[in-house]
């Protein structure tokens, strides 16, 4: 059978299980005893705009910790999550809500947690803030709660890179940066991405003192954040006819909360144009971009500069995949997903992965964990990813359809996907 490349390539890194699924599964390495997270809400197993003990354990990092064998713990959040989790009411019209006013809370204070990652935390905020830091001057509710309660259990006074290193791990994965550009997509402005000798001062702290602890370090480096589905296109839903009144131009993006807001104008309920933080011109993306490339240049030349010192360090080039995916998109079982909202690879909020995705992260991950250091971790196969295909809440029988039609019309809509606006207003 001559299958098309397009189907092919991007599932090179799931594919993989098929062959090893035939092999003696080989015996895990000590190196894998005592597994550390480094990360932000994508490696914390965060969807639908909340952390939840339910979707939790559906993360790349528990996937890859079940397959190698060993024990990851997690800092539960109790139902309806914190903060309280997104749900899908209806598709026409698009009505998207929180489950609850009241966020849940962790289920036990007394774990410590090895999956260390925190939702909504930068480079900085990483290696120098503590549970009991104020993160307001920089995000709103609910970021500066949501850090204490991942790293309840924990003494007291220390950082999420102080925790990792008193934790003395085998292997680490530390996934960070996103953030550093994501509050500048969510704002549409780029004026909140971090400045670069900023965030090159700190991931070189960072990255050294993990690789100093003797684990073996798998680094992901940042996805261009500019193309998930919480901004879309303007070329793909507006007539060009309307470009000039909602003043945008070809090639710029609107952010989620920037839908309604382009229904209200051609209901006439709204004045034009759509306001600047609902809208990222083409001119910001290529900024943003430009931001990630300089980022993954420097994250390069650091993982070189380590394994020429002779620390185990080794990338996964999350942005490659990302990129691939946004112009292929992935087949699975026969189903096309895409990076469309609600493509089936994006939950809720439109920035956070699915349970379908996170699977493909973790074999990203183990296939790098494999290659560069003989891991012997087995792949999640072909068959169990498409278990969790068939069991993902947020795959569609109409994947790969825009939902939108001329674009959802419902103050609902607005509201619900304001918070993640929030934490870029604050002064």
């Amino acid at each position: 059978m001559n299958w098309p490349i397009r189907f092919l390539i991007p599932l090179f890194l799931i594919l993989a299980a098929a062959q090893v699924g035939r092999l003696q599964a080989q015996e895990i390495r000590a190196g894998l005893s005592r597994l550390v997270i480094v990360g932000d809400s994508i490696s914390a197993g965060y969807q639908n705009s909340c952390l939840e003990h339910t979707q939790q354990p559906n993360g790349y990092a528990t996937l890859l910790a079940q397959q190698a064998g060993v024990e990851l713990p997690l800092p539960l959040i109790s139902t309806p999550g914190f903060p309280p989790c997104l749900v899908l009411h209806s598709i026409d019209p698009l009505i998207i809500q929180r489950i609850s006013p009241v966020p849940g809370l962790r289920i036990d204070q007394t774990v410590q947690a090895y999956n260390l990652s925190v939702p909504g935390i930068r480079v900085v905020d990483a290696l120098k803030k503590i549970p009991d830091d104020d993160f307001h001057q920089e995000f709103f509710y609910p970021f500066s709660l949501i850090h204490q309660q991942v790293l309840l259990g924990h003494p007291p006074g220390m950082s999420q890179i102080d925790i990792a290193e008193s934790l003395l791990p085998t292997t680490v994965v530390l996934w960070l940066g996103s953030n550093d550009v994501l509050w500048a997509v969510i704002g549409a402005d780029p004026k909140f991405v971090t400045e670069q000798e900023v965030f090159e001062d700190d991931f070189a702290e960072i990255i050294t003192r993990l690789a100093y602890t003797g684990a073996t370090l798998v680094v992901g480096n940042v996805p261009d954040v500019s193309v998930i589905p919480f901004s879309r296109p303007v070329d793909e839903f507006i007539p060009p006819g309307l470009f000039a009144v909602l003043g945008v131009a070809s090639g710029d993006r609107v952010t989620l909360p920037g839908l309604a807001i382009i229904s209200d104008i051609v209901m006439g309920e709204a004045a034009p144009p759509l306001p600047p933080d609902v809208v990222l011109t083409v001119y910001e993306a290529l900024e943003i971009q430009e931001a990630v490339d300089a980022y993954n240049a420097f994250i390069q030349a650091q993982i070189e500069t380590l394994k020429a010192d002779g620390k185990p360090v080794a990338l996964v080039d999350t942005n490659a995949m990302l990129s691939f995916v946004e112009n292929n998109g992935v087949t699975l079982a026969g189903r096309r997903l895409t990076t469309d909202f609600l493509g089936g690879l994006f939950t809720l909020d439109g920035i956070h992965p699915t349970n379908t995705a996170h699977a493909i992260l973790a074999n990203a991950f183990i296939n790098v964990l494999n290659a560069e250091f003989d891991a012997g971790i087995r792949p999640l196969s072909v068959g169990r990813v498409n278990r969790i295909l068939h069991e993902d809440p947020l795959v569609f029988k109409n994947v790969g359809n825009s939902v939108f039609g001329p674009g959802p019309r419902s103050e609902e809509v607005l509201r619900s996907l304001d918070f993640i606006r929030e934490p870029v207003m604050a002064p």
